[in-house]
């Protein structure tokens, strides 16, 4: 079994057990508290966007205790010009919380996109009642008329999708939804391994009308310029810049590139 289907069982497990203790009727009822922010407002400034990751489990097991160093990578993060937050919100394979995500949105002013393996409406809503201003639906994990569902969830709640493709056969499904946001990505969902050179055979098969990010295994200047060239729209900034010591400066290049 490849890892994302070990991914799929492991949400339709999770899913099964947190609906008994709360139905999604009851999600449903539940009002949202925290404002919802517009991508595009956030986008339209810059022509090199930045949407960088946030993973819970590099920089805090105890909000309490670490509450100053998450609100420090914060701000550094908003000073230096960066578009949005992704927060992964998986708990089993990558340590998240929707807790985590709900504490980062209420401490910043840029939009936070919920990245998790979404494959029913429960988590659609449970991310909406959390604060999650856009979520990414993996195209390989839902066949077309899920997708469809979801998006249209989505824009009854006024919240953004972004359609992460993984494999060339996964394009046509997502263009037929014509949708706003789109990511590609260079990981494998077989075995998690990354190859950037992937960029390359998605550019020509995606409309020059959307506003494309890539994601995964961008980790060099050399990257970027690579990724410059192929001219994609923004790109995602992986977690591991938490742990540099200057990630202001780190993006600060990015966009001088």
């Amino acid at each position: 079994m490849n890892f994302l289907n070990t991914l799929i069982e492991q949400k339709l497990l999770e899913i099964s057990i947190q609906s008994v203790k709360q139905p999604i009727e009851e999600i449903k009822q539940i009002k949202r508290e925290l404002p919802i922010i517009d991508f595009n407002e956030s986008f339209k400034s810059q022509k090199n966007k930045i949407i960088t990751d946030i993973k819970q489990k590099l920089i805090s097991k105890d909000l309490d205790k670490d509450r100053k160093l998450v609100l420090d990578i914060i701000h550094e993060y908003e000073k230096n010009g960066v578009n949005a937050l992704s927060i992964l919100t998986d708990k089993k394979f990558f340590d998240g919380s929707l807790n985590f995500l709900k504490f980062i949105k209420k401490n910043t002013k840029i939009p936070i996109l919920q990245k998790d393996f979404i494959i029913s409406e429960y988590q659609i809503f449970q991310a909406f009642i959390n604060g999650a201003d856009g979520i990414i639906l993996i195209a390989e994990a839902l066949d077309y008329y899920q997708l469809k569902d979801f998006y249209q969830i989505a824009k009854d709640l006024n919240i953004e999708i972004f359609f992460e493709i993984h494999e060339v056969d996964s394009i046509d499904k997502v263009n037929k939804l014509n949708p706003n946001f789109m990511v590609v990505s260079s990981r494998n969902l077989n075995n998690m391994t990354v190859n950037i050179q992937d960029f390359i055979k998605f550019k020509s098969l995606i409309s020059e009308e959307k506003i494309v990010f890539v994601e995964g295994g961008i980790k060099s200047d050399d990257d970027y310029k690579f990724i410059k060239k192929l001219n994609y729209n923004g790109v995602f900034l992986g977690a591991n810049l938490m742990l540099q010591d200057s990630p202001g400066k780190i993006i600060k290049d990015y966009f001088k590139q």
